[in-house]
């Protein structure tokens, strides 16, 4: 991402980066060139994690793994969105290069992405053992000004994150949207947000709740302090918890079940 002309918080730009940075460190040797993220699925409930990639020409690549003990590793590449080209599979590692092992042996749709220069240097290896650095900063953004259930945080609950790159035609991040989920039984419950070099915009808390026989209702949940309007997660939860299933499947009369005629 090209640095802008312009004054701004480099917070935000920590977080429209932050998709570049995780895939530096996943592939520091620069196997993978010319490939640009588009989004990042982070799921700590699962310990699960996907980077989506794309390339000049529009075909898209996902790299895929999970996470042990704050350690990210690699064990699948997929191709999203074309019907060519099966999963290819691999022994955990932590690196590209490590995870892709004999080149010789990588399948064609996949060698297609890769450097034609192999395995290059200068790019340090930086996997992300521990804490994302970017994470705090994603969540200070995404929960500031956000009405939460106090006294006991509901944010913890969040566990699966998701971030997505608009990108410009040249390649660079343009904006970012935000988004942490939670799963309750009958619900979903997401708080998103999007970004970009000016600030932060389009805050919402949003419920997603099951009524029964297929149907949905969704909420925007709101509440007001200080004059303002702001997202609120109270509200999200307390509707989840209140709100009943509404329909039901429609109970049939079998024929010859019926009370006896009197004869």
């Amino acid at each position: 991402m090209s640095t802008p002309d312009v004054n701004t918080d480099q917070r935000l730009l920590a977080l429209m980066g932050s998709g570049k940075r995780f895939f530096a460190a996943i592939d520091p040797k620069n196997l993978l060139p010319g490939l640009e993220p588009t989004q990042l699925l982070l799921d700590f409930s699962r310990k699960a994690w996907s980077l989506t990639l794309v390339s000049d020409n529009g075909e898209e690549l996902q790299i895929s793994g999970t996470i042990e003990e704050k350690v990210f590793f690699i064990n699948r590449f997929s191709f999203p969105n074309t019907r060519t080209g099966r999963d290819f599979e691999s022994l955990p590692a932590k690196t590209v290069t490590e995870a892709l092992g004999d080149l010789s042996r990588v399948p064609a749709r996949l060698k297609r992405f890769l450097s034609k220069q192999g395995p290059q240097k200068g790019r340090n290896e930086a996997n992300y053992d521990g804490n994302i650095p970017f994470m705090k900063t994603a969540k200070e953004a995404l929960f500031f000004n956000v009405e939460d259930t106090g006294p006991v945080s509901s944010k913890p609950l969040f566990k699966k994150w998701c971030i997505r790159y608009v990108l410009s035609e040249e390649g660079d991040v343009t904006s970012i949207i935000i988004e942490a989920r939670y799963k309750t039984q009958t619900s979903t419950i997401t708080v998103s947000t999007e970004a970009d070099i000016y600030g932060l915009g389009n805050k919402k808390v949003t419920l997603l709740k099951s009524l029964g026989e297929e149907r949905t209702a969704v909420v925007n949940c709101l509440a007001k302090k200080d004059m303002r309007t702001i997202p609120s997660i109270l509200v999200a939860m307390d509707l989840d918890k209140i709100i009943p299933p509404m329909y039901f499947p429609e109970i049939k009369e079998v024929k010859g079940k019926g009370v006896p005629k009197k004869k």
